[in-house]
Parts: C-alpha cells; sequence; structure tokens
C-alpha cells in the first residue's frame, strides 16, 4: 500500500487548488471537503492531478481528504489538509483622528485585489472615494476632505466614521471606524469685543460713569460683538457670568446683548463672557467691572422752637 499526499496550489474568496500526488498509480480519486463526512468521485487516475473546488464560501475553514483506490484494490487516505478560504477585503485598521491630521487606514487585502474605498462620515455622507490595490490608504488631508469632515459633524465635537470597502460587483463590506474629532483651535467660536455699561439713570447721577456699577443698584447693561460659529457650526448660546451667577444675552447676528441684575458686591469682579456653539466648544473673554459700595445718605439735624422751648433730634 502506497501513499497519497495533498498540497495547497491556490486559494482565493471562493476557490482552492490542490495538488495531489500517489506513490502507486490510481483507478479511482474521491475527494471530501468536510472531514470525511462525504466523498466525491473524481474522474481522475494515475499518479498525481490538481483538483479545484469551486463556489465555496470566503472566510471559511474547509477540511481536506483525498481517498484512492490503487490497482491493487488497496484504499489509500491522505492526511487531513485544513485550508480557509480568504475573506473578501476589508477595512481592519480605523484609528482615532483629528480632522487635518493624516489617517491611515489599514484593509485585509491578501490578494491585493483592486478595490473601492470610501470614508462615510457620522451623518451617512461620502467624505472620499479611492481606488487602491493595497493594504494601506494615507491621507484624507486635502480641502476638499477636510470641509466636508467638519460639515459631517455640525453639532459635534467627535463622531464615529465607517469605512466601505468594495470589490467589483463581488462584495461591498462596510466596517465601524474610529472617531474623528474636531480641531478647537480652527473651529471655536470666535468673540469679538465685550462692553458693558450702567444704564441706570438713578445711579448714573451718583457716579457721573456708566463704567462704574453701585452695588445691588446698577442693573448692568452686556453687549458682545464678532461672535461667528466656525466649519458649519451654529452658535447656541451667548452668556456673561458676574459674581456666580449667569445672564443669557439675547443672539442677534453677530452680536449679542442683555442686562444682568443687580450685583451684590462692593469690589470689583471679572465678568466672563462665553459664546457656545453646537459642538459644545466654548470660548471667553473676560472684563474687570468696576463696583462701588454705595449707602444711603444720613443726617442729624436738631430743631428747636425759642417761643415755648421744645426742641429735638432728628435722623433723616
Amino acid at each position: 500500500m502506497g501513499t497519497l499526499v495533498a498540497t495547497l496550489s491556490t486559494r482565493t474568496e471562493e476557490n482552492i487548488g490542490v495538488n495531489w500526488v500517489s506513490e502507486n498509480s490510481l483507478d479511482k480519486l474521491w475527494y471530501s471537503i468536510n472531514n470525511g463526512q462525504s466523498y466525491v468521485l473524481t474522474d481522475q487516475t494515475g499518479v498525481d492531478g490538481y483538483l479545484s473546488f469551486y463556489d465555496l464560501t470566503p472566510n471559511t475553514e474547509y477540511k481536506i481528504i483525498l481517498k484512492g483506490a490503487e490497482k491493487s484494490g488497496a484504499i489509500i487516505f491522505s492526511e487531513i489538509l485544513d485550508i480557509s478560504t480568504y475573506d473578501y477585503p476589508f477595512c481592519n485598521k480605523t484609528p482615532d483622528f483629528t480632522i487635518g491630521e493624516k489617517l491611515t487606514l489599514g484593509f485585509y487585502n491578501p490578494l491585493e485585489r483592486e478595490i473601492t474605498v470610501n470614508l462615510i462620515g457620522a451623518d451617512g455622507s461620502v467624505i472620499s472615494n479611492d481606488t487602491i490595490n493595497g493594504r494601506t490608504l494615507t491621507g484624507f488631508i486635502d480641502e476638499v476632505t477636510i470641509d466636508k469632515l467638519y460639515k459631517s459633524i455640525k453639532n459635534s465635537a467627535s463622531a464615529q466614521y465607517s469605512v466601505k470597502v468594495t470589490y467589483s460587483d463581488e462584495s461591498t463590506q462596510a466596517t465601524e471606524g474610529g472617531h474623528y474629532s474636531v480641531d478647537k483651535s480652527i473651529c471655536a467660536p470666535t468673540l469679538g469685543n465685550i462692553y458693558y455699561e450702567d444704564r441706570d439713570p438713578f445711579t448714573l447721577t451718583i457716579t457721573g460713569n456708566n463704567q462704574r456699577l453701585v452695588r445691588n443698584r446698577s442693573y448692568p447693561f452686556f453687549y458682545a460683538t464678532g461672535i461667528h460659529p466656525q466649519k458649519y457650526a451654529t452658535i447656541e448660546a451667548v452668556n456673561v457670568i458676574l459674581n456666580e451667577v449667569t445672564y443669557p444675552l439675547f443672539l442677534g447676528n453677530t452680536t449679542a446683548e442683555g442686562f444682568g441684575s443687580a450685583v451684590d458686591s462692593a469690589t470689583s469682579l471679572n465678568a466672563i463672557f462665553e459664546v457656545i456653539d453646537s459642538r459644545g466648544l466654548i470660548t471667553q473673554k473676560e472684563i474687570l467691572v468696576n463696583i462701588y459700595d454705595w449707602f444711603p445718605a444720613e443726617a442729624a439735624v436738631e430743631v428747636k422752637r425759642t417761643n415755648d422751648g421744645i426742641s429735638g433730634l432728628y435722623y433723616v
């Protein structure tokens, strides 16, 4: 009784090719791809040959066994040949990145198929379209791509992207990617000049200066200019924080204004102006607010009436 040896020749996503060699000439040859559970008779005989297995399932392990009948009538078997078909190409490396930085995607593509790669934004939009036949793709830093990335996340500072890989008409596979984040240094909202003033007629008669607030009397008016969202965001709020109290301002186009309440402080404080956009990014500026203590005037007046001797001391 001789030997029968099977060796791998080729494999793809759906096909496996096997070479076989027999020590003695064979009258019949069978094969099994399911670990000997069932066999299929081939038309091959002799001492060597080649078998092809078609229409297999991608990314699947097959246990191939050959069975031969020698001219003597002896039945011989090959050892089990464990072979897995390749999967179709897909993206297998999707790191986090900041918009504007180089991104390198990795791909499972052992046969170096020509594939189409689409970077998909969190909103489902197609950010880029590339064709490669390798295992990496680096770039995504051109102005058009950067603009599309920002546009895809108008209301968040970070989101998850995905990568779609298409091989011919045979396979399209999507992979959930890492997170991409905005560059806060270039897309935080802008805040220009900030002002405050006292518009209370009574306190202005006391101070003579609209830059001086009177404790518990003045109602400060706040004003800010140059308010702009960046990279497709919108402005959500403009506030002023003074003495640990937050005052929302009314936003009109690129300016914001509004009144605060009387300030219970006898010393000057910093007012913090903040602009918040739809991504939650905040830009702040501070301005010193001059606050002065104030007491009602108090005088003692002595009144005397000489005709009846009555006198008194009155406080007003």
